[in-house]
């Protein structure tokens, strides 16, 4: 099974951002039409030709475009918006950063869809804000520049083309639901019509809870037509692909994934392993208070491992254990974690 954290390119990109009900005193739809984001005004954005409670496409058929209406930032105002997300690299690569869909939300929160374009790449993040303007949440949604040879997996044909698509709605006003959709085609079909070898749907729910977090509450395959070869992931590799779509609070991830590192297949298997990797990567403070609130937890046995062979420096670990809040916490992580030894087997054989 290869490795599917290569992904690096994707196909149509489409976001719709649907009626969100009552805003429980915060700003309305209405009032962000005529006036705007409060604290996006008090930077100097406009945002207002981007507020609708109207489906939204962010996608665009010329990847050298942006989708219209857009509002481009400069850098300085990007890195202020974004920089809570350091995985989305604004302050570090050179990417034009765009706000192309707004929607209020209740208790003064808002969501905000960005494009960031890096070459002939464009990434879309969905971030939510508490009224002050601070992060409060986000899912990145994946890069859009088209169908591209290779561009998951490595297949040894080099035959096959791969592509994505993404949709997404508010339902109701306190639901997001994202629905993408994966194909493989031969590479030598240049109509893209020809019929694909396997097309999957997946969907993943996620509730909007009303400090602006997102929790996913269903990530499940709606269709699949075909059959995916030897060379393609299998279903539980895409399972846990699912749970990088975790948002960035990760509510109700952990439970989750400890449950899948109680299989010694996936204990011993490289995507799983590049799943709890990312995850620390992405945010740590979640991740270790999670760890240093669960002893006997069985996520632990993958990650102390990545640590002890220097995946996981070991000075970027203690410095993200000062951060955990909870004493306590930082106390069981510094005691299980912060020793130094080599551990065989498990995650370092599959290294």
């Amino acid at each position: 099974m290869k490795n599917i954290f290569l992904y690096c390119g994707a196909g149509l990109l489409c976001v719709l951002l649907a009626a969100c009900g009552g805003h429980g005193g915060g700003i309305s739809l209405d009032e962000a039409k005529d006036d705007g984001i409060p604290f996006l005004e008090a930077m100097g954005v406009d945002v207002r030709p981007l507020v609708t409670d109207e489906q939204l496409n962010l996608w665009s058929t010329n990847p050298d475009s942006v989708p219209k209406p857009n509002v481009r930032l400069s850098d300085s105002l990007a890195v202020r918006l974004l920089k809570a997300l350091p995985e989305t690299g604004v302050g570090q690569d050179t990417a034009q950063v765009y706000i192309v869909g707004v929607r209020p939300l209740q208790q003064g929160n808002v969501l905000v869809a960005f494009v960031l374009k890096l070459g002939r790449d464009q990434r879309v993040e969905l971030v939510t804000y508490n009224e002050a303007g601070t992060v409060v949440d986000a899912i990145d949604v994946g890069v859009a520049n088209g169908p591209t040879r290779n561009g998951m997996w490595n297949y040894p044909d080099e035959e096959r083309l791969f592509s994505d698509s993404i949709a997404c709605r508010v339902v109701d006003g306190n639901e997001l639901m994202l629905t993408r959709v994966s194909s493989c085609i031969d590479a030598g079909d240049s109509t893209g019509m020809a019929e694909p070898r396997w097309r999957m749907e997946r969907n993943y729910v996620y509730s909007i809870l009303q400090d602006g977090s997102l929790e996913l509450t269903q990530a499940k395959i709606v269709k699949l037509r075909g059959s995916l070869g030897d060379d393609d992931p299998s279903i539980a590799a895409f399972d846990m692909m699912d749970l990088l779509r975790y948002p960035h609070s990760g509510h109700g991830l952990m439970p989750k994934l400890d449950f899948q590192a109680t299989k010694p297949a996936n204990r011993g298997s490289r995507d799983f392993i590049a799943v709890v990797y990312q995850l620390y990567w992405r945010n740590p403070l979640p991740f270790l208070t999670w760890l240093g609130n669960n002893p006997g937890n069985h996520v632990e046995a993958v990650f102390k491992p990545l640590v002890d062979k220097g995946v996981v420096p070991r000075d970027q670990l203690m410095h993200d254990i000062e951060r955990v809040k909870s004493p306590e916490a930082r106390r069981q992580l510094q005691e299980r974690l912060g020793s130094a030894g080599v551990q065989q087997g498990g995650a370092l054989a599959a290294l």
